[in-house]
């Protein structure tokens, strides 16, 4: 039985499973209970249960950031029963025992709105990470309006995903950025993807892995 409890200021803490989450230090941890000798049925529970796990610990800050609403829409656009659903069935497999997170497996947003073409990283100075892209606005639903729009993991807290609220670009532009977070993270791992102008609609996130210099 799963007993979690989100406290205010984004709070978590309790049990799912063999697990525990908790905060310390204003960051949020999940680590193993001990757990007795099972058998090879319960290993491969065990497994699921860690997926699932940490999906619930990392969709508890796309529930709390703008994120919800890229869910929501994609949702809508693809008849999932909501949001948190669909994220689960997009990144549980992302999950793994022992705390394992495999980022490249993320997906943050998804939807029929157009990515740029050759979308890259082009360098970072400071927090900022610079891209650029083929301004593509003669495709069926991209528009020259569409804006850049990303969300960041950082290996100091490596479940606590960030929508990132500092962005320049438009798809028409053909090159933009995305402020990432300050702290002491030396990997950041980013998801950039499109959106347009009203939010109604957005584009599948595209993964990129920034080590500072």
């Amino acid at each position: 039985m799963a007993e979690v409890q989100f406290g205010f200021g984004g709070g978590i803490s309790g049990k799912f499973g063999d697990f525990v989450f908790y905060r310390m230090g204003g960051k949020t941890y999940m680590r193993r209970r001990p757990r007795r000798k099972v058998g090879a049925c319960s290993e491969r529970q065990e497994g699921q249960r860690s997926k699932l796990a940490g999906a619930m610990v990392m969709y508890r800050f796309v529930r709390e950031s703008a994120l919800a609403g890229v869910f929501a829409a994609w949702a809508r656009e693809v008849g999932a029963r909501s949001g948190y659903n669909l994220f689960l069935s997009r990144n549980m497999n992302a999950f793994g025992a022992e705390c394992y997170v495999d980022y490249g497996l993320l997906t943050f947003s998804g939807g029929g709105l157009q990515l740029p073409n050759e979308l890259a990283f082009s360098g970072l100075e400071g927090r900022k990470a610079s891209f650029a892209w083929i301004n593509n606005t003669a495709g069926t639903t991209a528009r020259g309006d569409d804006r850049l729009l990303a969300a960041v993991v950082t290996d100091d807290e490596p479940y606590r995903v960030v929508a990132v609220e500092e962005t320049e670009g438009t798809r028409q532009d053909g090159t933009g950025s995305v402020a990432l977070p300050e702290g002491p993270w030396t990997t950041a791992h980013a998801y950039l993807f499109f959106g347009t102008a009203d939010g109604s609609m957005f584009s599948p996130s595209v993964y990129f892995k920034i080590v500072k210099p």
